[in-house]
């Protein structure tokens, strides 16, 4: 993805900051060494992330390319993998946003995942920032919205808005590891309004890498 910062006005700003975010999310946050979050091992798990980076540097159809899901059950290594990817990705330019849920960090609040997701988004695109600042401004209590409200008010319809003509222009990912991991189990309602959204071709030119445990459902 380009980057696209250009200096918002100190009101853009301050209406940003309203956002409830996580300070524990990111994949580079200090709060990994608190959790012992550590990437995979030199030269162990090449092929899985060698795949990962090939799926995020693709250009196929939204439905075969905006979803990467990894699931397994706990301790088989969904996290050590995600780390690494991320770490892969950002140093190519590919990584928008990075959210690690943990049942010991904030990041376990459902609630912080798409507000935390659409700040991240807007430091790498200026005009998302913009018309995030807008909706924000318009209504800045969707912040406190049940998720499908805050999924499409916070993300899919600023995101939709910055697209030139409609029309995408770039891809990045967005990384969600350890859904499972969130409060009152709204793990799988996070899933499913991603999953939802990309069949219906939303958000464009935003791409999905997640972790989780098995959902029966949807597997």
């Amino acid at each position: 993805m380009i980057n696209q910062r250009s200096s918002l006005s100190i009101k853009q700003t301050s209406i940003l900051e309203q956002l409830e975010v996580s300070k524990d999310a990111r994949y580079d946050s200090a709060s990994a060494y608190k959790v012992q979050r550590r990437g995979c091992t030199n030269d162990t798990r090449v092929g899985i992330l060698q795949q990962i980076e090939s799926w995020a540097r693709s250009i196929q159809s939204p439905l075969e390319s905006s979803f990467f899901w990894i699931y397994g059950l706990a301790g088989t290594g969904k996290s050590t993998i995600m780390q690494t990817a991320c770490e892969i990705l950002d140093a190519v330019g590919l990584l928008a946003s990075s959210y690690f849920c943990s049942i010991q960090l904030d990041s376990k609040e459902s609630k912080r995942i798409f507000p935390t997701i659409a700040r991240h988004l807007a430091r790498h695109n200026s005009m998302f920032a913009q018309h995030l600042a807008a909706k924000l401004l318009d209504d800045p209590e969707c912040v406190h919205a049940l998720l499908p409200v805050q999924f499409e008010e916070l993300l899919c319809t600023p995101w939709r808005a910055a697209l030139p003509d409609g029309k995408e222009t770039f891809r990045c990912v967005v990384a969600i590891d350890a859904l499972d991991e969130c409060d009152l189990n709204h793990g799988d309602e996070v899933l499913r309004l991603i999953l939802d959204a990309i069949k219906n071709n939303e958000p464009q030119g935003l791409k999905f890498l997640i972790t989780s445990r098995p959902v029966p459902a949807i597997v």
